[in-house]
């Protein structure tokens, strides 16, 4: 359901910028700034998590203090994707050892 809300709500922000709206199946896209704004404004969702992918992507975790969480992926000159949306996002703390892994 809350995916569903996600990919209306960004559909109709690349739509409203003048964009073609998606296909059925195809990721939504857009500018990593509008992106993160609408996450933010809409369900509270700020950065949790960034990652680099092997193929030299950027993966980001987007997540609120209530659980709902969104993950995005950036290739280099390309926009910002939607690629998951869901809920009961829970931060553990990161535990450290002095012991060699």
């Amino acid at each position: 359901m809350r995916y569903r809300l996600t990919v209306a709500l960004l559909g109709a922000a690349i739509v409203a910028a003048g964009q073609a709206a998606p296909a059925l199946g195809q990721a939504v896209c857009g500018d990593r700034a509008d992106i993160l704004a609408r996450l933010e404004g809409a369900y509270l969702e700020m950065p949790r998590a960034i990652a680099l992918t092997s193929d030299g992507a950027v993966l980001e975790i987007v997540a609120s203090p209530t659980g709902s969480w969104t993950m995005l992926i950036t290739y280099p000159n390309r926009p910002m994707c939607l690629m998951a949306a869901g809920e009961a996002w829970e931060s553990v703390p990161l535990l450290v050892s002095d012991q060699p892994a």
